[in-house]
């Protein structure tokens, strides 16, 4: 049998920074297991003010800067560039470069067209072991899309991208803080398959799933991305450190985003979860400024 050693080794250092991740976190609090007085789901709610958009959000410590692979494409974020990008968003202006690569029709078409081209998919390794494939919930009209993480083992079962705890966190998220229900947004994952025991998906995962999440976004054409997660953020934004650079405003093709933790690492890491309060504060801050419907 021949090894991928190259394979090998992007797990390897991926696994070593998100075991740093945690100890990091784990000794900012003190304990390895959620705090009595850690903020619960519930306090993920609206603020009677917000603040300013250009105010600062909070950081935390993160994984080395050289533990991800480089990104298959990497954004220059310049602020300048970000409100013209915005203002573009917001008058429904779609680059020429989005337009002309969009070969699916807008809308319910493009994505029923996506859905029929992922059914039964097998271009990578991970159509092996998985019950599901995921394409994506919600209004394929949306002002907001959400693109979160691969799918884990429950998700896989109930064949639904944010089921179970994690789906329940971000359902308040979007009702407390950006005054969204689920359905008024489009739900997908930046991976289409859950990998074998939710370890992190291979270079030829993303490599095989990364097109259908780009077609995707260009058929929903949002207002705004919201791009939850360290893998999602890496691969589609080209973050480096999710701990870092969380809240910052990036894009993707013209559209604006904004990349903050999963719920999923929220359940996990309780102390990141105002962290996460700010962002959402943040997104919900653009959205309207957009001109993001409700």
């Amino acid at each position: 049998m021949t090894l991928d050693r190259a394979a090998i080794a992007t797990e390897m250092r991926t696994l070593i920074a998100d075991l740093r991740t945690h100890l990091d976190a784990a000794r900012s609090v003190g304990v390895l297991a959620e705090r009595k007085d850690a903020p619960r789901p519930e306090a993920i709610a609206p603020s009677p003010t917000l603040p300013a958009m250009a105010a600062a959000s909070p950081t935390a410590s993160g994984a080395p800067e050289d533990a991800l692979p480089p990104p298959a494409r990497v954004p220059t974020p310049i602020a300048s560039a970000w409100t013209s990008v915005a203002e573009a968003a917001r008058t429904g202006a779609v680059p020429n470069h989005v337009a002309a690569g969009s070969a699916d029709a807008p809308g319910a078409a493009g994505l029923a067209a996506i859905a029929a081209d992922l059914d039964g998919c097998t271009r990578c390794s991970l159509c092996a072991q998985r019950h599901s494939v995921f394409v994506g919930s919600g209004d394929p009209e949306a002002d907001l899309m959400v693109i979160g993480e691969p799918p884990d083992e429950h998700e896989d079962l109930h064949g639904a991208p944010f089921a179970g705890p994690s789906g329940e966190m971000l359902d308040r998220m979007l009702a407390n803080v950006l005054g969204l229900s689920r359905p008024k947004v489009y739900v997908t994952t930046v991976v289409k398959c859950r990998p074998p025991g939710s370890r992190d998906p291979l270079p030829a995962n993303f490599a095989a799933c990364l097109p259908f999440l780009h077609r995707q976004i260009r058929a929903v054409q949002p207002k705004l991305l919201l791009v939850m997660g360290r893998a999602a953020s890496h691969h589609l934004l080209g973050l480096r450190s999710l701990a870092r650079e969380h809240g910052q405003e990036r894009s993707w093709e013209g559209i604006p985003a904004i990349a903050t933790f999963h719920p999923a690492h929220l359940i996990k890491m309780p102390d990141d979860k105002r962290v996460a309060f700010e962002d959402l504060r943040k997104a919900r801050q653009h959205y309207d400024a957009l001109g993001g419907r409700r």
